[in-house]
């Protein structure tokens, strides 16, 4: 089919009634309106129409049947705060649908200078309900991650309580929106989602520092009876040695760690729980896998602002999965390698809808910013064919 000389609105609304209002239901909807409408004047409507259409808001804006501007308002800040859309194209695609349907005779107009316009008298109703929204969605999400932090925590007999990759990916979710809508109020909890959980946490801190001390005791009275006893007097001594080296690999383990070398300290803790099990202990075991959590734990939570370290993450859990674990400790191990995976996963798609919309604002062109994005998220899935695509296009 050709495409025909009309607005998008206006396009929508002639598929709904070629096609019937189902479509807004489908995926389909974006294909048909490529082929007789034209994006040329806003190409970053196309990948964001297609998302909004996939994840079902298409069928929600079906049902609405009076109030329009209020729920497109809200699905706005929704799809804003998941997807990272520019908020102003997203109100437009959906004010569009909305017109299509017949529920509203306002045509929308997508400005110039990057706002759009419903209609004059509607602005400031608009916009005071979407404030009121706001205050009341931060409350909520506020009250949802306090429910997750107690929900997801996982309380070991022995040692500390922790937050396994799966919960974190959870909770990052949670933390996101947050920001976004303390961002938007011009409140101050930045911090807050940091100190919420560190409460948790510390109110289910165990020190295991008693355990090392209980292993040591009974190393050393193991030895004792042994040296008495004459003929397996040296072997034990050969294990005592064995422990020096341990304790030695877990130091120079410590050292990387606290130097952020994670990876090498990665290395050392695997020595240490691989090499020196010639003494009977499985404390000292224990040690070095929590050690090698540490690092990982650490690197997960980085990994949220910072995407080298989810690659570290990544690489991490991987070796531990080869080492010779418990079943139940391999199953935690690859949870939360999904957990980092999946993460890995959100962040390169949420980038490649951003690196598509600064191309689109900067006459099919990355600015700095976008430049500097692409090549984290080429890090992170260098095989991505999109993000290949759009690296050849800039050279």
């Amino acid at each position: 089919m050709a495409k025909q000389n009309k607005t998008l609105p206006e396009s929508i609304k002639g598929v709904i009634q070629q096609y019937g209002n189902d479509i807004v239901k489908s995926i389909r909807l974006s294909n048909i309106l490529d082929d007789v409408a034209s994006f040329d004047d806003l190409p970053a409507a196309k990948p964001v129409l297609r998302t909004l259409l996939k994840a079902g808001y298409g069928e929600k804006l079906l049902s609405v049947k009076k109030d329009w501007n209020l729920k497109v308002n809200s699905y706005t800040t929704e799809i804003c705060q998941n997807y990272g859309f520019q908020q102003d194209i997203v109100t437009y695609l959906l004010s569009s649908i909305v017109y299509g349907l017949g529920t509203s005779t306002v045509v929308p107009k997508y400005a110039s200078g990057n706002k759009t316009t419903i209609s004059s008298s509607t602005k400031h109703t608009n916009k005071k309900n979407t404030i009121s929204d706001l205050k009341g969605e931060l409350s909520a999400q506020k009250k949802e991650y306090r429910r997750l932090l107690d929900t997801l925590l996982v309380i070991p007999a022995k040692t500390s309580a922790y937050y396994p990759a799966s919960a974190l990916t959870k909770l990052s979710l949670v933390e996101g929106k947050i920001k976004l809508l303390s961002d938007a109020l011009k409140t101050n909890d930045a911090d807050w989602c940091i100190q919420e959980k560190e409460k948790v946490l510390q109110a289910h801190y165990k020190d295991t520092s008693s355990l090392k001390r209980k292993a040591y005791t009974k190393v050393a009275a193991v030895a004792t009876t042994l040296l008495l006893g004459g003929a397996y007097g040296t072997s034990y001594v050969s294990s005592l040695g064995d422990i020096n080296a341990f304790n030695q690999t877990v130091q120079k383990g410590d050292s990387f760690m606290s130097s952020g070398l994670y990876d090498q300290a990665i290395v050392s803790y695997s020595e240490a729980y691989t090499n020196y099990d010639a003494f009977n202990s499985s404390s000292y075991k224990e040690d070095a896998f929590q050690k090698m959590e540490e690092v990982t734990d650490k690197l997960i939570e980085k990994g949220k602002t910072d995407n080298p370290s989810l690659l570290q993450a990544k690489n991490a859990l991987q070796k531990q999965l080869q080492l010779d674990i418990p079943s139940s400790e391999r199953t935690r191990l690859q949870e939360k390698l999904n957990g980092v995976e999946t993460e890995i996963v959100s962040k390169v798609d949420n980038g490649r809808n951003t690196l598509i919309l600064n191309v689109s604002a900067n006459n099919g062109k990355l600015n700095e910013d976008g430049k500097k994005l692409l090549e984290e998220l080429l890090e992170l899935s260098p095989d991505d064919y999109w993000l290949k695509f759009i690296k050849n296009k800039e050279q």
